[in-house]
């Protein structure tokens, strides 16, 4: 595996995705602190910004008319 700047993006969406391996994590990790031009927005800490939550849904099933 050999992250390089034609790829690493596909690498930061696998991170994101929760599908990089911690291999490919450090990896990653490595290749931004060597090339810190390319991650000007923090990219490995965008997730601790981002929550996600599921709606809470109210049903009721007597309002429905048939």
């Amino acid at each position: 595996m050999e992250i390089n700047q034609n790829n690493y993006e596909a690498y930061l969406l696998d991170f994101w995705e929760g599908t990089l391996s911690e291999e490919g994590k450090l990896l990653l990790s490595d290749f931004l602190r060597a090339h810190p031009h390319l991650d000007d927005t923090d990219a490995l800490n965008l997730l601790d910004d981002v929550a996600m939550t599921q709606p809470k849904l109210n049903f009721n099933p007597q309002a429905i008319q048939y």
